[in-house]
């Protein structure tokens, strides 16, 4: 019997992995990590176990703990926290669903992804630029300089964040100085591109020379909260052209991914996760079961293929668990 632990089960990520990972492989015996003793994601688990935060000296050492005793055979991390730790791991002691160092160094830092996307001259680079209303941090850009190359409104983010957690739309130096105290060098900021009714998740498994073994798009819904509400899946014009070209420069091996806008005739990449994303569950249920894939790609090297996907539109919605 295959043991897979899935990590932050009390996470969307996290439960949509385990759920997910339930309809495509009933037999697969699933152990949950979690930082929270009240994590809903423990109860749907064969076994659950605490664990320290990423960010805690002991977390890989405790992890390695529980793969140990529990007989773990593959671990799925679902937060971003944890993935840039995992990635650096010397010596897992079982194969990890976790991209190249490189690869995760450079996605989860929109300045870093959009510095990749220029070395290579790619047009769905947002412009970008390290805002600061002084500016005191080393090659930032004063509001001055912003308004002028990015146009106001523009939007100021978290350099390091996923979720559309933290954005802002700044309009004048007051808001510029408001959205990047205290430490102006953690943002970005970058022309507002597109609306919120084009937006696109783009979950792609690679095969880790800059090749796609199978996709999905969904037309997504956002909550106030950043997450989404509500998914479709999508064909749009020109995206598969766009993907693949974004895979030749990324090649990610397993799965990752991108969300984008479209503006016009014109495709902007918002943001690239080097993980199996929250949306997760949504993609299962219209065919695409990414949890299932990544196991065997980690453990027999077994690349998917396209699977045939189901129309139509998934959405999430708060349940109830009584225990």
């Amino acid at each position: 019997m295959t043991t897979v632990l899935v990590t932050a089960v009390g996470g969307i990520a996290g439960y949509g992995v385990v759920r997910s990972l339930r309809a495509a492989r009933p037999g697969v015996r699933i152990v949950g990590v979690d930082t929270d003793p009240a994590a809903v994601g423990l109860r749907w688990c064969d076994t659950g176990v605490l664990v320290p935060p990423a960010a805690d000296p002991g977390f890989l050492a405790a992890l390695a703990d529980v793969i140990r005793l529990t007989g773990t055979d593959v671990v799925i991390p679902t937060h971003p926290a944890e993935i840039l730790p995992l990635a650096r791991w010397d010596a897992p002691p079982v194969p990890i669903v976790v991209d190249r160092v490189e690869l995760v160094e450079r996605a989860i830092d929109k300045w870093e992804t959009f510095r990749w996307l220029c070395e290579h001259e790619d047009p769905s680079a947002i412009p970008s630029a390290i805002p600061d209303p002084s500016p005191t941090v080393p090659a930032s850009t004063s509001f001055e300089e912003l308004r002028a190359t990015l146009r106001t409104p523009f939007i100021v983010k978290p350099r390091r964040g996923s979720g559309s957690q933290g954005v802002r739309r700044v309009s004048s130096f007051e808001e510029l100085t408001e959205a990047t105290h205290p430490d102006p060098g953690a943002m970005i900021a970058q022309r507002l591109v597109g609306s919120d009714d084009e937006e696109y998740s783009a979950a792609l498994f690679g095969d880790g020379s800059g090749g796609i073994a199978a996709r999905i798009v969904l037309h997504r819904a956002l909550d106030r909260g950043g997450w989404t509400r509500r998914a479709s899946l999508a064909s749009p014009a020109g995206l598969d052209a766009v993907l693949e070209r974004l895979a030749a420069i990324l090649r990610p091996r397993g799965p990752i991914n991108l969300q984008l806008r479209r503006e016009a005739d014109h495709w902007w990449l918002l943001e690239v996760n080097p993980r199996i994303s929250s949306s997760t569950s949504m993609r299962a249920t219209l065919g695409y079961p990414e949890a299932a894939m990544a196991v065997d790609h980690a453990l027999h090297g077994i690349l998917p293929t396209q699977p045939t996907l189901r129309a139509g539109t998934v959405w999430r919605y708060v349940e109830d668990l009584v225990g």
